[in-house]
Formats: structure tokens, sequence, C-alpha cells
């Protein structure tokens, strides 16, 4: 947890970058939603590589409940939106068995720490283009070129 925690404060800077790139902020609900996709993919990263569970889509579910304004249907619908994405996603790491020490697995899980970032600033009423710019390096622009003749190396 104190791992996605550290990822997610140190991607300060991407926030709504196509956002500040002249498209219109979503709707909040629509936002709401995309908060609990990606809290939830980020809850299921967590419950597949420790036995720690994570609460992130739980807790952005409670925040939104409370909030004035969001009708019981939509309630419904968050809630409907974090189950079925717990199962699928879930589901998909356990068929695929990723290592959680592939990089590619961990470019993936920050990715949508990325995104789940940049949804809460707009969630929060934070305008991208007052954020400071990213001084995080591409870490894929750091990684050696994939030889395709050299085998995967499997963790045992």
């Amino acid at each position: 947890m104190k791992r996605l925690l550290v990822l997610l404060v140190s991607c300060v800077g991407l926030a709504g970058q196509a956002y500040a790139q002249g498209e219109e902020t979503p709707d909040r609900f629509t936002l709401m939603k995309q908060a609990v996709k990606y809290a939830t993919k980020a809850d299921s990263y967590s419950a597949y590589c420790s036995d720690e569970p994570s609460s992130m889509a739980s807790n952005y579910l409670d925040s939104f409940f409370l909030e004035a304004g969001v009708t019981i249907a939509q309630k419904d619908e968050l809630a409907s939106i974090m189950e079925k994405e717990v199962q699928s996603f879930l589901a998909r790491l356990k068929e695929d068995k990723p290592s959680c020490s592939d990089l590619e697995f961990m470019m993936g899980r920050l990715e949508i720490m990325r995104k789940l970032k940049d949804v809460s600033y707009l969630l929060n009423g934070v305008d991208p283009a007052t954020l400071p710019p990213d001084n995080i390096p591409n870490l894929e622009d750091l990684m050696l070129p994939r030889n395709e003749d050299m085998p995967i190396p499997v963790e045992h």
C-alpha cells in the first residue's frame, strides 16, 4: 500500500494532460465512474501481489455516496462498476499469472495509478494547468530493447 501511495504522490504533474490540451472535462459523474474503475484496478493489483487488501475503490464509493446530488441510481451504478471491475480484472490477472516484479506489470500498475491521480485532481476541482511539470523520467524510454530471440526469464 505504501508503494502505491508513493507512486501516486510521485506522479504529480500528469494530471489531466489531455484536458489541459484543450479537451473538455467530463461531467462529475463520468469522473466518478472513471475513479471507481481505476481504484478497483489498483485494488486488484494489490490483492494479486500481496495478502493485504486494498480499499481505495471502497473509499471512493464512500466519499461519492456522501456527496450531495448523487442519486440512488448513480450510487447503484458506481457499486456495480466496482463489483464488475474487480471480478473481471482480478480474474484476468490470475489467469495471465504475471510476475509482480515484471517491469511490464509494474508499468501497467503505474499507468493505472497515474490515471487515478489525474481523475482525482479533476474531481477535486484542480486545474491541471496549475500543476508543476512532471520530472519523473519515462521508464519505458530507459528500458533496453527486447530481443525477440531471448527467452523471458521465469520466476521459480
